[in-house]
């Protein structure tokens, strides 16, 4: 069985508090995009976990994901376990406010999931999905976009527990171009760097709309800005052509996307990027969100 593990961008991300135990409290909106890893899954006697691709070397062999994903799932469920040979194919850099390996995770919950229950009703999707917060923050959201409950997700909570629902949306951009400047960024490094007020809370939008995200931000930029200089000049470059809707850092990795009506427009500043900035990792892709 062929998968996408699809990444994900926040096309808004705010900070509105602190607790007591440490984690912040965040807002954002969770979109995914066409571009992603690509997982082959199969049946047999032992389980395999392979990476290969463009970023496999920055994968710490029986740490990743995937592998925390299947221990859990079956452990969960009182299921025996069942081996599996899986190959996963990293195209989405790691430590980069993608979600490559919450994806990854997610993507193969998702199949699983569908496998043993393929009769599960969108109620016991949710129920579920509400259980695997303790894989990772954002692994909810994600287990949600690839079981099919929605496409784009307004996203609140802290590091311990938080809340995802689908949104509708009217009249997006759809054209992205992702770009990381080939430097791993640590979301703890990031957070510890966060200076200024937080953002008041807001509510989520009845219907998500390109006017709605102009008006928000995501705070973490400043920070990541301090800590990766090649931030800035990949800003100007953004600040220099006009025909973008808006522009900002993914998440709180290195990871930053401009968003674009038009396609050749789009295309254009992707083969731009390429050609003058050696080592940068460029992406032209488009949100899923119909």
């Amino acid at each position: 069985m062929k998968l996408t593990a699809h990444a994900k961008v926040n096309l808004m991300l705010h900070v509105t508090g602190k607790g007591e135990d440490g984690y912040h409290y965040l807002q954002s909106v969770f979109a995914f995009t066409q571009f992603g890893d690509d997982i082959i899954i199969g049946p047999a006697m032992t389980t395999t976990i392979a990476f290969s691709g463009e970023f496999a070397n920055f994968i710490e062999p029986g740490k990743d994901s995937i592998s925390q994903a299947l221990d859990w799932y079956f452990d969960h469920f009182k299921l025996a376990p069942r081996s599996y040979r899986i190959e996963v194919t990293k195209n989405i850099p790691v430590a980069a406010g993608l979600g490559g390996g919450t994806s990854d995770a997610a993507a193969v919950l998702a199949y699983l999931f569908r496998h043993d229950y393929p009769q599960a009703t969108a109620a016991m999707c949710w129920d579920f999905i509400k259980e695997t917060g303790g894989l990772g923050a954002d692994v909810p959201v994600s287990l949600a976009f690839h079981l099919g409950l929605g496409k784009i997700f307004w996203v609140e909570g802290s590091g311990r527990e938080g809340s995802c629902q689908p949104l509708k949306v009217r009249d997006l951009a759809r054209q992205f171009v992702l770009v990381n400047p080939g430097v791993p960024l640590s979301t703890a490094e990031v957070f510890a760097n966060l200076e200024g007020r937080f953002d008041p809370p807001i509510q989520p939008p009845e219907i998500l709309t390109q006017d709605f995200l102009r008006h928000t931000r995501n705070i973490l930029q400043a920070a990541a800005l301090k800590l990766v200089p090649d931030l800035a000049k990949l800003f100007m470059v953004f600040m220099l052509d006009r025909s973008f809707s808006y522009f900002r850092l993914s998440g709180s990795g290195a990871s930053c996307f401009a968003v674009y009506k038009d396609r050749r427009r789009a295309e254009a500043l992707s083969k731009k990027l390429k050609e003058n900035n050696r080592g940068w990792w460029v992406k032209k892709t488009e949100i899923l969100w119909k």
